[in-house]
């Protein structure tokens, strides 16, 4: 199965990341790869689409794990339950799990658009944070906020870089591999399709995406074909 996949971003993201965040003077940098280019890493991806099915599964009826603690995945998660053979949940089947490899691979999401003025730099109070730093992101203040007093905690200002918000961005990923049956691919096929939120600060709008198109096995996937792959899990619930 060879899965590509475009995410349209509707508000921005922040997928976190500290390799940059000394260089340009924030306490958390957006992901980058070594060119330099804004990316949503294939680990961010697939923990949250992982997300997704498990919450899809488990409201289909199905009795998966509790990740990522490892004693509650399988295979404990079952000898806890006193099934002594190894038994793996249709999430860890698919994902993988601390014993057992993955049946998919996910690639990063690559910034599919030219983005315009790439190469001029960020400018912030009159001078330039980093000369090779592309114009693609944007810097947020923001402070700690104590959800029990509903106060703002004092001296807890921090800084943000998240890409430039309402650039309408859209990044390309590829998921590859063999799931183990019809039904494992109609749970995937599922968990990306319901796929809304990727990377840190949901809470502040950050985040927000859409699938604004799949291909699947070199077959645009349009909404009819969308729903003749889910029908394996419609089966489930009738």
């Amino acid at each position: 199965m060879k899965l590509e996949i475009e995410l349209e971003v509707l508000s921005a993201v922040c997928v976190g990341s500290t390799a940059d965040a000394q260089g340009i003077g924030v306490d958390k940098a957006t992901a980058r790869d070594a060119d330099g280019k804004l990316i949503i890493p294939g680990s961010t991806l697939k923990g949250r689409i992982r997300w997704e099915c498990e919450r899809i599964a488990r409201a289909l009826g199905w009795e998966v794990c509790d990740a990522p603690q490892t004693d509650n995945m399988c295979p404990y998660f079952w000898h806890h339950r006193g099934v002594s053979d190894d038994k793996y949940c249709i999430i860890c089947e698919t994902f993988g799990g601390s014993a057992r490899h993955a049946a998919l691979w996910f690639g990063d999401a690559a910034l599919a658009d030219d983005v315009r003025l790439r190469n001029t730099p960020v400018l912030q109070r009159g001078k330039s944070v980093s000369e090779r730093r592309p114009f693609d992101a944007q810097i947020r203040p923001g402070v700690s906020i104590s959800r029990a007093r509903r106060a703002a905690f004092s001296e807890r200002l921090f800084f943000t870089e998240t890409s430039a918000p309402n650039a309408r961005f859209r990044f390309r990923a590829l998921i590859e591999g063999d799931p183990p049956s019809h039904k494992h691919r109609a749970l995937l096929l599922a968990g990306v399709r319901a796929l809304s939120l990727v990377g840190g600060g949901r809470s502040r709008g950050l985040g927000w995406v859409r699938v604004a198109r799949g291909v699947l096995d070199g077959d645009e996937l349009t909404d009819t074909r969308w729903k003749e792959l889910l029908k394996p899990l419609e089966e489930v619930t009738t």
